[in-house]
This record gives C-alpha cells, sequence and structure tokens, in this order.
C-alpha cells in the first residue's frame, strides 16, 4: 500500500511540475511577444523622434543640405586617407 500511495504522489506531483513548466512558458511567449511590440513602438517613435529633431537643426543651421553633404564628403575622404 505504501508503494503504490508514494507512485500516486509521484505522479501527482509530477503532474504539478509539468503544469507549472507549461504555465511560465506560455507567459514567458506572451512576455517576449509583449516586449517585441514595445520595442516596435519604442524604435518607430524614436526614429521620428530624432528625424524631427534633425531636420530643426538642418532648418535652423543656415547651410544647405548640398553644402553639409559635400562638407561630409570632404571630411569622409580626409579620414580615409590616415
Amino acid at each position: 500500500m505504501t508503494t503504490r500511495c508514494s507512485i500516486t504522489q509521484l505522479l501527482q506531483q509530477q503532474q504539478h511540475l509539468w503544469l507549472i513548466d507549461w504555465q511560465v512558458g506560455a507567459v514567458g511567449t506572451e512576455m517576449l511577444w509583449d516586449l517585441g511590440l514595445w520595442l516596435r513602438c519604442q524604435l518607430k517613435k524614436g526614429v521620428h523622434e530624432q528625424g524631427d529633431a534633425a531636420q530643426k537643426v538642418l532648418n535652423s543651421c543656415g547651410i544647405s543640405v548640398d553644402d553639409l553633404r559635400s562638407q561630409w564628403s570632404d571630411q569622409h575622404a580626409a579620414q580615409l586617407s590616415i
């Protein structure tokens, strides 16, 4: 009788552990999905905000985009020649 009870208890414990493991896996998957959605929103928001800020700086600096591109190209070439 003792062996039968201990086997039954062992099986119940194993079922409980399996169920907990399954639930933790499901919660982890859901949290990972939510994290991905949150990161995507933050990146989109950050890119737009940075673009807007950069455009404001370009508009207020008084130098044309073509001149800035030319300066960047010259700087790039100078750095590569070192």
